[in-house]
């Protein structure tokens, strides 16, 4: 899958009145790694960057770095970018509702 053109994570104008607040776009967002690691990496949250060249990164949250230390960690956070790229619903970085992530052509990635 494609690791390019990808322009942030929110919600498109048509599905804002579906939340209380309003989502504002943003370059992160969060999710957990019980998504694609199931129980080993149960509460583990990983945070997914889109970079200025419009590929996405990711990395583990300051509080997940002790226990992701552990483990063979170029293998999950590789896992973690497949699992990015494949899906669109991830959680806000303020909020922590339900976003999607969105593509420099105004769709949803999936």
């Amino acid at each position: 899958m494609r690791n390019k053109d990808f322009s942030h994570f929110g919600l498109l104008e048509e599905h804002q009145e579906y939340v209380d607040v309003r989502i504002e776009p943003s370059k992160e967002a969060m999710f957990d790694g019980y998504n694609f690691g199931s129980r080993l990496l149960e509460g583990v949250i990983f945070i997914a960057k889109i970079e200025e060249d419009t590929s996405i990164s990711v990395r583990v949250s300051d509080d997940s770095k002790d226990y992701f230390e552990e483990l063979n960690q170029k293998l999950w956070l590789g896992r973690a970018l497949k699992f990015v790229l494949e899906n669109d619903v991830f959680e806000d970085m303020e909020t922590g509702d339900d976003v999607g992530l969105i593509k420099l052509d105004g769709t949803y990635n999936n």
